[in-house]
């Protein structure tokens, strides 16, 4: 049994009626294909009597009026053999018989088989459509260092090296900058050799005029990613389903293979000023934010925002209002807190005039006084090993002695080399302290090391932190927040 089944505008089926006594042959006649622009491997022609069931869909869909109807449209259509498909395609109307004798109406339809080619599957596909979820990743700083690694910029490197296996880079590339009222560039510049002109500062510039890093860094915001050639080129293969051999592009997939084609990336943003979200991608329910605050009591101020497709985040007020219909449903929020402290220290001691030649009656200055904090207490830095404590107040970061006795500054200062010669003394560790001055002499006494730093986190207690195996931490609790310590290690932290 032969059935066709058509498709109209709005996706509903219908089989059409056919002639019982001469239905249309499904013989094949073998074409060779061997190129991406064969269209069909089976075409056939043939007539469907106007019964009330088909008058209805070709009127519908082919807008027939008496003889006439719009040869333009097309319609999917499906052969069936025994309830199996045969082929897929589509139809078109060629013409319409009407019988003087009878009365009775034919529908002449032309059925054209698609043949599943390369270029036929891609069609009007936009490369922005394609979904790479193997190259998903945190967009931070150290990304953008990973993707650095990538081949061939490491020595050791291979095709799986770097960022998402070396698939995304971020390139050091000047997009452009936004500039003041005086003509000043509002970011760091990607420029090398400046000097300050005018009314503009030179230290917004990445490099100074020696060459050297300059001292406003690049936030790494304003890096965009590229995209390996070759993971897209997979991508698209992936999509239809082909595969591909080649001695230039390699194998498909990713792996540990080298070559020219490797090196190759893409664009993924231009020359758009920022890296943003598509609304039409993704929910309207989305939105990004970040902050400029360096510190918090408190609410957490979001105050820059970066995605809002449905304008529901406030970032005066760092509040998000549910979408309208949203009652009783479930939002997920995630915070990620990138911490850098430095404690700043006390001012440095006065350095005495010493000499072998005279006698110890000048000593050296005091170093200054450390910074205070109230993100602990005394009893809980003296109970992680952190900081001076000094009465109920903890210090850190104290200025070092100078040389020939000074004394170091409250806040783990080390004090300076005695008269003559003497080696100035370590400042205490975990308190970001400087060193104590070496002593004059003739051969002059050696300075101490710094102290080693400390980062103290305090977060609300409804907060779950997980601290990553390189890192050495204590925590505590303070009534409705945490407080976690860290002195030593690398690692990453993450909080839920």
């Amino acid at each position: 049994m032969i059935q066709l089944k058509v498709y109209d505008g709005a996706g509903d089926q219908f089989f059409l009626d056919t002639y019982e006594n001469s239905p249309f042959k499904i013989n094949l006649s073998i074409e060779d294909i061997v190129t991406t622009a064969t269209t069909s491997d089976f075409s056939r022609a043939f007539r469907v009597p106007a019964t009330n069931h088909n008058a209805g869909f070709f009127k519908t869909a082919f807008e027939v009026e008496d003889l006439d109807f719009d040869v333009s449209v097309k319609k999917e259509a499906e052969v069936l053999v025994n309830g199996n498909q045969f082929r897929k395609g589509h139809i078109r109307l060629q013409k319409i018989y009407r019988n003087g004798v009878t009365g009775l109406i034919d529908y002449e339809i032309l059925f054209l088989g698609e043949t599943r080619d390369f270029s036929s599957i891609i069609g009007d596909s936009k490369m922005c459509e394609l979904q790479i979820p193997s190259i998903t990743h945190d967009f931070d700083s150290q990304a953008v260092l990973d993707s650095w690694t990538a081949y061939p910029d490491s020595p050791s490197a291979n095709g799986l090296t770097g960022l998402v296996n070396g698939n995304v880079i971020y390139p050091l590339i000047d997009f452009g900058n936004t500039y003041d009222s005086n003509g000043c560039v509002e970011q760091s510049r990607i420029a090398t050799n400046h000097t300050a002109q005018g009314s503009c500062s030179g230290n917004q510039y990445f490099t100074n005029q020696g060459g050297q890093p300059g001292a406003y860094g690049i936030n790494y915001t304003r890096f965009k990613p590229m995209i390996r050639a070759k993971r897209l080129w997979d991508s698209i293969f992936d999509r239809t389903g082909f595969t591909y051999t080649s001695n230039f592009l390699g194998t498909q997939g990713d792996n540990d293979e080298v070559g020219l084609f490797k090196q190759l990336y893409v664009s993924a943003f231009g020359n758009d000023e920022t890296i943003t979200v598509d609304p039409a991608l993704g929910s309207s329910d989305l939105f990004e934010a970040q902050s400029s605050r360096f510190q918090y009591d408190g609410i957490a101020e979001f105050n820059l925002e970066i995605d809002d497709p449905g304008n529901n985040y406030n970032p005066q007020t760092y509040q998000f209002t549910a979408p309208t219909g949203a009652n009783n449903s479930d939002f997920t929020f995630e915070a990620r807190v990138f911490v850098e402290c430095d404690y700043g220290g006390g001012t440095g001691g006065d350095g005495g005039n010493t000499n072998q030649n005279s006698s110890n009656n000048n000593p050296g200055g005091n170093g200054g006084v450390g910074t205070i904090t109230t993100i602990i207490t005394a009893s809980e830095a003296t109970t992680a090993s952190v900081g001076e404590v000094s009465g109920s107040d903890v210090y850190f970061g104290a200025g070092g002695g100078a040389g020939n006795s000074g004394t170091g500054g409250l806040g783990g200062g080390g004090n300076g080399g005695a008269y003559q010669n003497g080696a100035g003394t370590n400042a205490t560790a975990n308190t970001g302290a400087g060193g104590g001055g070496g002593a004059g002499g003739s051969t002059g006494g050696a300075s101490g090391n710094g102290g080693s730093g400390v980062v103290i986190l305090r977060y609300p207690n409804t907060n779950t932190i997980t601290v990553g195996a390189g890192l050495t931490s204590s925590t505590v609790t303070q009534g409705s927040n945490k407080v976690t310590i860290f002195t030593a290690g690398t690692g990453t932290v993450s909080f839920a």
